[in-house]
């Protein structure tokens, strides 16, 4: 699933360009100010340039290169996001779990408890998933002609078949869906 909203990620250390029904992540928290209304922008940039110094999100950008900043204000294109409706809530929060990953953010001090497990859990089941896809890789490297040229999953063992089913349950009950890449 995409996000919810068509966006325009703005990253910057100058907070003063923050413009009503813009979303400020600071330190990767999306739901700590929501989308900014016109009230709320003199509040949201005071915060933003309090923390400015202790606070860093990572962002990775095209070629892998990563630079450091303290503040990412997100443009909503299709307009403010509904967060007073429950359903639409439920997807600020996932549109937030995207974002933090687009961004790479992960600061210990801001994160509950709660989450760091959850983080870890999803990291373990991750390098767990890109284990058997290299175990899943190696038969094929040794495989019969036929089944290296296929690559039909009716020619891969069955032990293999259900490590990959495993870790793809594991995968969908954690993200919700399967991890980009994977058909």
């Amino acid at each position: 699933m995409g996000l919810p909203y068509e966006m325009r990620i703005a990253v910057g250390l100058d907070v003063s360009s923050v413009k009503p029904g813009w979303a400020v992540v600071v330190n990767g928290h999306l739901r700590q100010f929501g989308v900014v209304r016109k009230s709320q922008i003199p509040f949201a940039c005071r915060i933003a340039q309090e923390v400015a110094e202790r606070v860093m999100a990572c962002c990775t950008f095209a070629g892998g290169k990563h630079t450091i900043i303290p503040v990412v204000a997100i443009e909503v294109q299709r307009g403010p996001i509904p967060a007073f409706k429950r359903e639409k809530l439920k997807e600020c929060y996932r549109m937030e779990g995207r974002i933090l990953q687009m961004l790479g953010c992960n600061d210990p001090y801001h994160v509950p408890a709660s989450r760091e497990k959850k983080a870890a859990r999803r990291r373990r089941i991750e390098l767990k998933y890109q284990s058997d896809l290299k175990k899943l890789d190696e038969w094929y490297a040794t495989a019969p002609g036929p089944a290296r040229r296929t690559k039909s999953l009716s020619s891969v063992p069955e032990d293999a078949i259900d490590a990959i089913a495993v870790a793809d349950a594991a995968w969908a009950k954690t993200l919700g869906e399967r991890p980009r890449g994977y058909a």
